[in-house]
């Protein structure tokens, strides 16, 4: 009986794909920029730092690379098997850089402030070896109050029935109407630091109103928010990290928007809106403070 021979053969192909850079003519990169292909109709947006990624199939194509503020670009480019690598330079259009100046300056010195703090972050991370802070926390929790006042009132009722009038019980009506509204907690710590995670706390003064069940109270080598880190652990608020403003990818997760300018003495401080770009991220929604110059 013939034998029966059968080869299966598998060829292996290579990813093809073209990245590089958006310039201008001064080697600076140009956010956001386009990047269409005419053959295909397809295209992509390169990143705040002018990185672009395209993937493509093998052929010649003539890209087109714009910007507002510059000279479009045609220009053919010849992708072969594997990864090709290719920047594209812009020239600055006057005409056009004059209608865009007021939208450049809305968005742009958000992303480059923010960079220029993330670049910095593990510099400031570092920085403190040691420190010794007097803290006060306060913590409260609105509550039901109508369950105390019942109790207030029999308390009250059973001394006018004993003929024992309180001449301080109006005074102290009210007063215990107001904490009867919250569950709170203050307290003055000292707080001992020793780089990189190590607490120790010196509580100076604790006083408890109500119950302090529902309240968080941080247990500091715990809470160490540190935006610094690219992922700041919520431990008692929440169970997964969030992702810092101030991490290596934030850009990816957030959006910057300038909101205002403030002095601080001799600093100038830059207020950053943080907005995440996905609802449901572990992300955080509010203001960054930024001092210029530091």
């Amino acid at each position: 009986m013939p034998a029966l021979l059968v080869i299966l053969a598998t060829a292996a192909t290579k990813a093809q794909s073209i990245s590089g850079r958006i310039l201008d003519e001064y080697k600076k990169p140009v956010p956001f920029a386009n990047i269409l292909v005419q053959e295909t109709g397809q295209g992509t947006s390169a990143d705040d730092q002018g990185n672009y990624y395209l993937a493509i199939d093998p052929g010649v194509y003539h890209f087109v690379v714009s910007s507002l503020g510059y000279t479009s670009l045609r220009t053919q480019v010849i992708i072969g098997d594997g990864r090709a690598k290719k920047d594209f330079q812009l020239a600055s259009s006057a005409v056009e850089l004059h209608e865009i100046t007021v939208k450049a300056r809305r968005r742009d010195p958000a992303y480059e402030i923010m960079q220029k703090a993330i670049d910095k972050k593990d510099e400031y991370l570092a920085q403190v070896k040691s420190s010794r802070t007097k803290l006060y926390m306060r913590a409260w929790e609105d509550v039901d109050i109508h369950e105390k006042k019942k109790l207030n009132q029999e308390v009250n009722e059973l001394n006018s029935e004993e003929g024992l009038p309180d001449p301080f019980a109006k005074q102290r009506d009210a007063e215990a109407e107001k904490l009867a509204r919250m569950n709170l907690v203050e307290m003055e710590l000292v707080l001992n630091y020793k780089y990189p995670d190590q607490f120790k706390e010196e509580r100076m003064a604790f006083k408890l109103y109500g119950s302090k069940a529902g309240l968080f109270i941080p247990v500091f080598h715990q809470a160490d928010f540190n935006f610094y880190k690219n992922l700041v652990n919520l431990k008692g608020i929440s169970e997964i990290p969030m992702i810092s403003p101030l991490s290596k990818l934030a850009v990816l997760s957030y959006r910057f928007k300038p909101e205002g300018i403030l002095k601080a003495g001799d600093h100038t401080v830059y207020q950053i809106k943080a907005t995440p770009r996905k609802s449901g991220d572990a992300t955080a929604n509010g203001y960054v403070f930024i001092n210029d110059t530091t």
